[in-house]
């Protein structure tokens, strides 16, 4: 794709975001890299791969007084990522839904606190997806569960001896890490009914 196409879709996006009274930072990202990979051993293979990863985000920022709120589309870190091409920025319509997220980035400043309380909690796809990165798929990473990224990123709660044996969640959520399922989603999670 010519650059002069993807800045003005950057340009389009941005615009829409600067449209929302309150909004006072954007951000619109396109990133695509090209990994080449070669492989050599003593038997006489020769293997090159090629990957193009292509990703996209915006995101809303308002401050007001002393707060901040902040939104962003497709999801809270970093944007969609996939080995791709231009086509995932397509389908993602970044100006499409650029209004909707300088609103809600406004919005939040008068939302109501979440009460502190025991109770029934609606996530969002993609808060639901964070939240089981990181209380599910973090933990299980075997170099955090033997400790060898204890000094980068901390340890986990899960250990050798829990497995198998570790009661995740009810008996209604099943946990699965399964990359053939899906090509934009390693870590599934089914709910039996």
């Amino acid at each position: 794709m010519p650059l002069e196409t993807q800045l003005d879709l950057l340009l389009k996006a941005d615009k829409e975001m600067r449209r929302v009274k309150g909004v006072t930072l954007t951000e619109t990202d396109l990133q695509f890299r090209k990994i080449d990979s070669w492989f050599a051993s003593s038997i006489g293979s020769r293997i090159h791969q090629r990957k193009v990863i292509s990703g996209c985000g915006i995101v809303a920022t308002s401050y007001q007084g002393d707060e901040i709120q902040k939104r962003s589309y497709p999801n809270s870190f970093g944007g969609q990522h996939a080995l791709r091409g231009y086509e995932l920025v397509e389908e993602t319509d970044l100006v499409k839904h650029a209004p909707r997220i300088a609103e809600e980035a406004v919005a939040l400043h008068s939302a109501a606190q979440c009460p502190r309380k025991n109770g029934t909690l609606i996530l969002g796809g993609s808060q639901l997806g964070l939240q089981i990165h990181e209380s599910v798929g973090h933990p299980i990473e075997l170099d955090r569960v033997l400790g060898q990224e204890a000094n980068f990123a901390g340890t986990s709660f899960l250990t050798l001896d829990k497995l198998n044996k570790l009661k995740y969640g009810t008996e209604l959520v099943n946990v699965v890490a399964d990359a053939s399922r899906s090509t934009d989603r390693a870590r599934d999670v089914r709910v039996r009914r």
